[in-house]
């Protein structure tokens, strides 16, 4: 008999615990939800739903119950799981968060600013039913797993759900016409996002930091998205653009204009070594291939008569191109992407095993981004006839040790060598590289301040030391981009050609013109790297 009472007592405790670890209440008159949840069986609740009005004074009370009271104070609350979607929240003068001068009260039908930060304890949340809008931070570091949010939102807040590292999918409804700036930020754990047709526009910060995120979908409404978006999603795998809108457009999961003629971004990870620009596609914008991790090689169509500076810029395993022998504007030459009259040389793959680089003689610009990325180069000679270098043309090129600056440039642009760990010695051969021709800018980088040497032409270390983009001057706080500046042992006369230098064959036509795959039987004309043309007799 003793041990059945004690059986029964142990049973009756067990159901005491779970009563209070679940718990439903209809909260008559907004700021009494205490006069239902007692101070001795707040921190006991683990699921809660509640239906009737809260205000601020509640929103105290859920905080608490949930792990967090003010901004950096835990406390022994237990609540996991909250469900609202029966209730209203309403307006009231009664502060529920407090930071310096901050202070939230609580407004109709809106999840308020702040109103569930730090609430860690917090994994599931049922929002209301009629709810308005979700405001900035509102659900900032909870370990919310889910989330459904309500067709009736209309304005999701600045950082709203930030540091959510635990859902893996989010849907913004329609009805959603504002998202706030970095609204999913660093979420670490979301795979999946998909907004509503009424949204337009993004900020570029909304996904940042989503390293495991594969799939971003927009509605109809959308009017652009910019590349820079993506920077850093090395998981993403396909952009989805709704049929019919009539702005954007996707194919196969790359985003493209709606007319698909111009290729606008592909997802850093998208599986698959090779890619194919698809027929039709005209141009290839900035940051179209950055960062991308699985391509090898790229082919590019004869559609294609522009690509902007960058687009292949640190597209992190490409080797090479393969480009159609038709393609007007552009060709190939030792897996080099260059224009076809080989004045521009467009793209150096990062991937590319390239130890030193001379300019063919025909070569007159350098575009933005031509290098970047590249480990494998450690001198680069750029000829007398080389004119323009684009920005952060030889960014991050880790084992570049040697830049040469021929007589003839005139223009160098911003971040040209950012991130260049070995380079230890930039030779500058002209003698008129003033402030107007080289971007204030261009040399700014940590690595070059502590080690590289900037050789001048005899005679000239004062001019060069004048200059803004060697010695940086203003309000009287002085910045040096290079660790030294020397003379040069010689008369700098130029540099036109450098020992091991050699052309190589681009291109074979016929005798009337036509472009040949291979010399064919009889006469050939071989245009060569560096502009020059030779004839050959094929038995």
């Amino acid at each position: 008999m003793r041990r059945f009472y004690i059986l029964m007592i142990a049973m009756f405790v067990v159901l005491g615990m779970c009563a209070q670890s679940e718990r439903t209440v209809n909260v008559a008159a907004a700021g009494t939800l205490d006069n239902y949840i007692s101070a001795a069986d707040k921190y006991s609740i683990t699921k809660l739903t509640i239906t009737g009005e809260l205000n601020g004074k509640d929103m105290v009370l859920l905080r608490d119950m949930a792990g967090a009271k003010g901004v950096n104070t835990l406390t022994d609350g237990k609540l996991s799981e909250l469900d609202l979607s029966g209730a209203h929240i309403v307006a009231s003068d009664d502060v529920y968060f407090v930071y310096g001068d901050l202070t939230c009260k609580s407004e109709n039908e809106v999840i308020g600013s702040y109103m569930f930060l730090y609430c860690d304890k917090l994994t599931k949340l049922v929002l209301p039913v009629g709810l308005k809008k979700i405001g900035d931070m509102a659900l900032g570091g909870t370990s919310l797993s889910e989330i459904d949010i309500p067709e009736t939102v209309t304005e999701i807040g600045e950082a709203a759900f930030s540091t959510c590292d635990k859902i893996k999918r989010i849907v913004v409804p329609n009805s959603v016409t504002v998202v706030g700036v970095g609204a999913f930020q660093r979420m670490e754990g979301l795979e999946e996002i998909v907004y509503g047709n009424g949204l337009t526009e993004l900020d570029l910060s909304n996904i940042m930091g989503d390293t495991s995120l594969k799939s971003v979908s927009v509605g109809t409404g959308m009017t652009a998205l910019d590349a820079v978006m993506f920077n850093g999603l090395s998981s993403l795998e396909s952009i989805q653009v709704a049929e019919g809108n009539p702005n954007i457009a996707s194919v196969d999961g790359v985003l493209t204009s709606a007319d698909k003629s111009e290729l606008l971004f592909y997802p850093s990870g998208k599986p698959g070594d090779t890619y194919a620009i698809p027929d039709g596609v005209r141009t290839v914008k900035q940051g179209a291939f950055s960062g991308t991790t699985h391509l090898t090689t790229i082919n590019i169509p004869k559609t294609v008569t522009e690509i902007e500076s960058g687009a292949f810029g640190s597209a992190m395993a490409l080797t090479g191109f393969v480009i159609d022998k038709e393609n007007p504007k552009y060709t190939v030459a030792d897996n080099m992407l260059y224009t076809k009259d080989l004045s521009t040389l467009v793209c150096v793959p990062t991937m590319l095993q390239v130890d030193t680089y001379i300019t063919p003689a025909s070569v007159e610009h350098i575009g933005g981004l031509a290098f970047a990325g590249n480990a494998s180069i450690r001198e680069i000679y750029l000829t007398d006839n080389v004119k323009t270098v684009g920005e952060s043309a030889f960014s991050f090129c880790r084992g570049l040790e040697k830049l040469v600056l021929g007589k003839g440039i005139s223009s160098i642009g911003e971040g040209v060598c950012a991130g260049d760990e070995k380079l230890t010695a930039v030779y500058c051969y002209a003698d008129d590289l003033t402030d107007e021709k080289v971007d204030v800018f261009a040399f700014y980088d940590e690595y070059l301040m502590e080690q590289c040497t900037l050789y001048v032409p005899k005679g000239l270390i004062d001019f060069y030391d004048a200059q803004m983009w060697v010695h940086y001057i203003e309000e009287g706080e002085a910045l040096v981009f290079f660790a030294d500046i020397q003379e040069m042992d010689e008369a700098a006369t130029g540099i036109s050609d450098v020992e091991g230098n050699s052309a190589y064959p681009v291109s074979v036509y016929s005798v009337d013109g036509k472009l040949l795959d291979k010399p064919q039987k009889g006469l050939s004309i071989i245009k060569m790297s560096d502009g020059s043309v030779r004839k050959i007799l094929t038995k």
